[in-house]
This record gives structure tokens, sequence and C-alpha cells, in this order.
């Protein structure tokens, strides 16, 4: 296995059933839980900077199994899918011994356009778990040579076929990079596996989140004026009579004495309130604070104004001192102009 300092993620499959997880540290470190669901399925919760990622290690039984076996393994990896949190990336990866082919539905949107071979029975089966749990299929979404999208080969290299998946969220689609197989110099052979290795490499795009503004409170320090609580009290007054009136003439529906339900008077009591309050109340006005005090600025002030002077000084100063020397250069150059290299020599030889 090649050494890598970003984490590494493989699937073991071995035997009739049995799975497993080859963490390397860093990934060891990032571990939250584990958990061995059955013999065919594990899970392993990772944590993220961002959001946590739940991995799924797979092994759907062979086409020799019973249907029975088939629905058992179905039934608890559904169970153990809808278990996990919303926002965590999900991914399902194993041996799913299923032959899903390519995309025959434009609806059908768990799988892309790049399968290989024809849909089986276990086929439909797998794609209808995905589109029951909005997953996708990474291996059918991107276009390989045959090579880099056969996950199994027979001992004796004849027959190869694409049994291994990885399942990613819905939500995580547009995120996928690439998903392919990585074929072992032993891969097919007798000492070496019948599967391969896949990887998919995902980048997570990152959209700034709105802020929202937290609702404007009424001014309720206005409430002190007695004229104001006047006009708010002879306000909500008439605003509640006319909600009684109302209230009073709907027709009673379902046996109910009222023709409106509960939630409805609510609503109307509390936009009621809400309406009066801002026509009598208003606002409050949010105040920004200066972000530097008075003496803050009277110093910063008084550090430039000081500044200013000190370099005005130095300028005249130095001007004074440069000005001769300044008017020789000039009487040099406009002397050297059109002169010849020997004329200029011989100048300050001499001088």
């Amino acid at each position: 296995m090649r050494r890598s300092s970003s984490p590494v993620l493989c699937l073991i499959l071995n035997g009739s059933a049995g799975v497993g997880f080859l963490l390397n540290i860093q990934a060891q470190k990032a571990l939250i839980e584990w958990e061995p669901v059955s013999s065919r399925l594990a899970k392993a919760r990772f944590r993220s900077k961002l959001f946590n990622v739940t991995v799924f290690a797979v092994y759907a039984p062979t086409r020799v199994s019973s249907e029975q076996a088939i629905d058992t393994f179905y039934a608890e990896l559904n169970e153990a899918v809808k278990k996990t949190p919303k926002r965590d990336l999900l991914i399902i990866g194993g041996d799913l011994n299923a032959h899903v082919g390519s995309r025959q539905a434009n609806g059908d949107r768990s799988l892309g356009i790049h399968g290989y071979g024809e849909r089986c029975e276990r086929g439909t089966r797998l794609v209808q778990f995905a589109q029951a749990n909005n997953l996708v299929i990474a291996n059918t979404l991107f276009r390989h040579k045959p090579s880099h999208v056969i996950t199994w080969r027979s001992r004796d290299g004849r027959t190869s076929s694409q049994l291994d998946y990885l399942l990613v969220s819905s939500r995580w689609r547009s995120s996928i990079q690439t998903c392919r197989a990585y074929r072992g110099p032993d891969t097919g052979s007798k000492p070496g596996s019948d599967h391969t290795l896949i990887q998919m490499s995902v980048k997570i795009r990152l959209v700034a989140r709105k802020r929202k503004e937290p609702p404007k409170r009424f001014d309720v320090a206005r409430l002190k004026d007695p004229t104001v609580v006047e006009q708010f009290r002879v306000q909500l007054l008439n605003r509640f009579t006319a909600l009684e009136h109302e209230h009073s003439n709907e027709s009673p529906e379902d046996g109910n004495s009222s023709g409106s339900s509960v939630n409805e008077d609510w609503q109307k009591f509390r936009n009621t309130l809400q309406e009066v309050a801002l026509e009598t109340l208003g606002r409050v006005k949010r105040k920004r604070r200066r972000w530097m005090s008075e003496e803050t600025i009277r110093l910063a002030t008084k550090k430039k104004n000081g500044a200013k002077a000190k370099s005005i000084k130095n300028e005249k100063e130095n001007g004074a001192k440069t000005k001769p020397m300044k008017i020789e250069k000039e009487q040099i150059e406009k002397w050297s102009k059109g002169k010849t290299k020997e004329e200029r020599t011989r100048k300050w030889s001499k001088g």
C-alpha cells in the first residue's frame, strides 16, 4: 500500500462474509465511532472540519444466495442509512454483487451513462435502494477505459465484470471529481485478489451562508409617555373589536364552534398586536458605536500633525544645504551636453 499523509480508507472483503476498515493514523484520530452491524455490514463515522463523514463497508450476498438473504441484507442496510444524520457526507462502498449497467431512463438520477454491462435482477434491486435513499452510484458517472471500470476478474483472467460500487449522497453529486478502479499487478491471478481497489475524489464547494439580520425590537421606551400609552390602547381596542366581530360571523365547520382553528386565531392575534405596535411605537433605531474613542482620535491627530511639522522642518534644512550642490550639478550637465569623451576627460583632469 502506498504511504500518504491524507486519510486512506480501504475495504476488506474476504471469505464468505466479513467486512472492515483499514485506516492510517490521521483517519484513526478522526474516528468518532465504529459499529459492526452484521457480518456483511460495518459502519464508521469520522469527524471533519465542516461536517462528519459516515462510511458503510458492505458485502452483499452472491448470486447463489437465497432471496431471503438479499432481503435481510438490504433491510439492515436501509435501517442503518436511515439512522445516519442528514448533514453527514454518506458513502457506501464494497462488493454489492450486482450489475447496474447505465442509465435507462431520464428520471433515473441515481445512475450515470457510463456504467458497464447490462443490468441484472440484483442490479435493479441496488438501483431501487439508491433511489429510495437519494444516493448516486459514483462508478457510473465518469467515462474511463474498461480497465478502470472493471472491478472484478476471475482467477483464470477470462471473465470480468463490475461488482464493486461507491454510493454517495445525491446532494454531493456535483462535488465528485472522479471515481475509477485501480487494478493491482496480481489482480485476477491465483495468489492475488479477484477484486480491484476503487478510488473516489471529492472536492467540497463552499457557499457563503447569508447572514440573517435579527428582527428589530419595538421601541417600548415610548410607553413611558401617557399619550402614547392611550393611543396604543385605543388602536388595539378598535382592532380587536373588529377582529372579534369578524370571528363571530364565521360559519362553524366540522363541529367546531368557529370556522377558524386555534392556530389561525393565534396568528391573527399576533399579527394584529404587531401591526398596532409598529404603527404606534415604531422600531428601535440602532445606534452605531464608533470603533475609536474621541481620545484615540485626538492622539492620532496630534501624532500626525507632529510628524508633518517635523517633515517640513527637515525639508527646509536639507534643502538649504543641498541647493548649491544642486546648482553645480545642473551647470556640469549643461556643459557636458554635446562634448566628446576626450573633452570631458581633459576638463576633469585639469580641474
